[in-house]
């Protein structure tokens, strides 16, 4: 009788069997968003967000900010990425406008700069599996010509995940191979912070990051979380007597 060992080697061999068959479904998914970045009108960043039981995962970015945002979405629970999803209909959300739908989430991406969000939920046949989100540093620039826009790019990327093998083979199973790529994007744009905060070579900084894994015993997902969480706090200059404490050191 299988172990639960052997049953996740078997499910490891799966997803990779399916990531080998789907290889370019990341490729599509970054083209989207590189399109989005480059053709609607005031969009700084953009990126897809794909559920993986019931949580949103953030993959296929256009930058760093990208994800760091959308983390402050996952840490509050709110957002104009997780309402799309949701409620899977367009939201947009300027927060310089009086915006006060989301007072958790509005902080945290002022502190990263982000004033606008445009969010398209993504659609494999009925089923919402995500959100195509578009993120400004300026106020004002999303209307009813942006949605317009950006919609033909959302369907798309419905339409690559839907004729996706990985899809018609499991739902369960994409899954898994959400979590697959998340993570890897989630590490590799960490590495890509610490390069460009320490200019150590990317071998030594995603060494740094299984180091620091295996300190905390957490995994590198959760290390590269972290660094990313930390991010905005390293961004942010210490003030005496305000509170704040230089978390990197």
């Amino acid at each position: 009788m299988p172990t639960r060992d052997d049953e996740y080697e078997i499910r490891l061999a799966r997803v990779q069997r399916a990531l080998w068959m789907d290889r370019g479904i990341i490729g599509k998914l970054e083209a989207v968003t590189a399109l989005a970045k480059r053709l609607i009108p005031g969009c700084d960043s953009a990126g897809i967000a794909l559920q993986a039981r019931g949580e949103a995962r953030s993959l296929a970015i256009t930058d760093p900010v990208v994800l760091e945002v959308d983390l402050v979405q996952y840490d509050t629970g709110q957002g104009p990425c997780l309402a799309a999803i949701e409620g899977a209909n367009v939201v947009r959300f300027d927060i310089a406008e009086g915006d006060d739908r989301w007072e958790h989430f509005a902080p945290g991406a002022i502190d990263h700069g982000i004033l606008s969000v445009l969010s398209l939920p993504v659609k494999a046949g009925a089923r919402t599996v995500g959100a195509l989100n578009l993120y400004s540093t300026r106020t004002g620039v999303y209307d009813a010509e942006s949605e317009r826009s950006a919609t033909p790019l959302a369907e798309y990327a419905g339409e690559v995940i839907s004729t996706s093998p990985i899809y018609s083979y499991s739902l369960d199973l994409l899954d898994e191979v959400v979590d697959e790529l998340a993570t890897a994007e989630l590490v590799n744009t960490a590495v890509g912070v610490i390069v460009a905060r320490t200019g150590q070579p990317p071998e030594r900084a995603r060494q740094g990051l299984v180091d620091a894994a295996q300190r905390a015993e957490s995994t590198l997902r959760e290390a590269a979380e972290w660094e990313l969480r930390e991010q905005e706090f390293r961004s942010v200059p210490t003030q005496p007597g305000d509170g704040r404490r230089d978390r990197a050191t």
